[in-house]
């Protein structure tokens, strides 16, 4: 899903999924959540994805 689309499905602009993408913002806990339903993912599918993904380093 691109930048553009993932923006407008979760109602968040795509500048602010460009900063989220490359860690430059950290989003609020509404914006987690429409980003998650966008992605039609739960909530801890998409923190279990982040895991795999930034914290291991």
């Amino acid at each position: 899903m691109s930048q553009e689309a993932l923006a407008l499905a979760a109602n968040v602009g795509r500048s602010n999924i460009s900063m989220i993408e490359t860690g430059r913002m950290t989003p609020n806990f509404v914006g987690v959540v429409r980003i998650a339903a966008a992605l039609n993912c739960s909530l801890p599918g998409l923190m279990q994805e982040f895991e795999h993904h930034y914290a291991e380093g």
